[in-house]
């Protein structure tokens, strides 16, 4: 006999730090990262958000806020953009809520 009814959002929501060697960026020859994450909303994986980050970008952390399906994983995917072209990384789980990006090697830009 209530008058009042709660609802609640058929999803969670997660933030997510990142931050990034910001120095080995230019380095390495790095103009910019892009992370788009992945996630299952409604029962549909979908392409969720994407961040991109940049040598010159002041800020070195960012935040996102992801919606996703209780028990389900979010995921990842880092393109990195370099003078010479890109190098993809695979796709991963995100199992935590602080992503540090890591510049890749010399050998894994070349290929």
């Amino acid at each position: 006999n209530s008058s009042l009814t709660t609802l609640s959002p058929p999803f969670k929501k997660r933030s997510v730090d990142i931050d990034a060697d910001r120095p080995s960026f230019k380095e390495s020859g790095i103009r910019s990262a892009v992370i788009q994450f992945f996630t299952v909303l409604n029962g549909k994986a979908i392409p969720h958000k994407t961040k991109v980050i940049r040598e010159s970008d002041t800020e070195n952390t960012s935040k996102v806020n992801l919606f996703y399906d209780e028990k389900e994983p979010i995921a990842y995917q880092v393109v990195w953009y370099h003078k010479k072209g890109k190098y993809s990384e695979d796709i991963k789980v995100l199992d935590t809520d602080y992503l540090f990006l890591m510049t890749p090697t010399t050998e894994d830009l070349n290929e």
